[in-house]
C-alpha cells in the first residue's frame, strides 16, 4: 500500500504545483493525512522529506481531529448506502438532503449521532 500511497503523493504535488503555483513557490502549505500504516510506511516520510513538505502531525485515532470520520461519514453512509445515484448532482442532493435531517444539536454532541429530523 506505501507504493500507492506514494503514486498519490507524486499527483498530488503535481496537481499543487500546476494549480496552486503561489502556494508551491512560497511553500506555504502543509500536507494533512492520518496515521495509517501506508502513510507511515519509511518510503512516505522519506520521500515528503526529499520534496520539502512539510507534515501536520496529528495523534493516531484522534475523534477530535477528524470528527467527520466518527460521526458525520457513516451517519451519511448508512443511510445513502445502497442508493442507486445517477451522476454528481444526484450524489450532491441525496447528501444535503440527509445533512437537513441532522439536528444541529448532533453537530454539537456528536455522542448524540442518531438524532434526526423528521
Amino acid at each position: 500500500m506505501a507504493h500507492v500511497s506514494k503514486e498519490i503523493l507524486r499527483r498530488l504535488l503535481h496537481s499543487v504545483h500546476d494549480k496552486r503555483q503561489e502556494l508551491w513557490q512560497d511553500k506555504w502549505w502543509l500536507l494533512q493525512h492520518d496515521n495509517a500504516p501506508a502513510h507511515n510506511a519509511l518510503s512516505i516520510p522519506q520521500f515528503l522529506a526529499e520534496k520539502n513538505i512539510s507534515v501536520l502531525e496529528q495523534p493516531p485515532c484522534s475523534p477530535h481531529l477528524a470528527l467527520w470520520d466518527f460521526f458525520l461519514f457513516p451517519k451519511l453512509k448508512g443511510v445513502i448506502k445502497g442508493t442507486r445515484l445517477e451522476d454528481v448532482d444526484d450524489i450532491k442532493m441525496a447528501v444535503t438532503t440527509e445533512l437537513r435531517r441532522i439536528l444541529e444539536e448532533s453537530f454539537q454532541d456528536p455522542g448524540a449521532s442518531n438524532q434526526l429530523i423528521g
